[in-house]
């Protein structure tokens, strides 16, 4: 058990939530009619937005478009397009030197650097689970970083073969 008291979240989904918790009680425990009607329209109120904000419906909305295209592709999926275009552009297209080499392999490695920033926060979210204060929004963190480990640990060496295929840095 945490040494910390529990602190309500502020959300007002957390908020609705303790308005229809407590809503019943308000009602008894005011005498007159027209504070207990006050009290069930706020509570009622509390209801539906509790309904309108089931998870998801309101992060869609205020989210850009590209943070709701990068779940869909997925992580991997967009790390692999990054390191095989750079690869194939970098080694069919650019001049045949050291520069462009050391260009086409640095664009092509920053796939793996996201992962490795990605890696920092999962060790961040096991830490948390390890001292008992994994919140729901750590957890889904720590899941998707652990997608990603593995998603670093296949693209790097294939990123390897393909470098080491097409050979942008040699000299032609």
């Amino acid at each position: 058990m945490s040494s910390t008291p529990h602190q309500p979240s502020k959300s007002p989904v957390r908020r609705a939530e303790r308005v229809i918790m407590l809503g019943p009680l308000l009602v008894s425990e005011r005498g007159d009619r027209a504070a207990a009607a006050a009290a069930l329209a706020q509570w009622e109120e509390a209801l539906d937005r509790v309904e309108r904000a089931r998870p998801g419906r309101i992060a869609r909305g205020a989210e850009p478009v590209w943070e709701q295209a990068v779940p869909l592709l997925g992580f991997q999926a967009a790390s692999w397009f990054l390191i095989t275009v750079a690869v194939v552009v970098g080694g069919v297209f650019l001049p045949r030197n050291q520069v462009t080499g050391w260009l086409v392999v640095t664009l092509a490695a920053f796939p793996s650097a996201l992962c490795a920033v990605r890696e920092a926060a999962h060790g961040t979210a096991r830490r948390a689970l390890r001292r008992g204060r994994l919140t729901e929004r750590a957890g889904r963190r720590l899941e998707r970083c652990r997608r990603d480990v593995l998603a670093a640990l296949v693209s790097v060496p294939m990123w390897g073969v393909w470098a080491l295929a097409i050979q942008p840095w040699a000299v032609a």
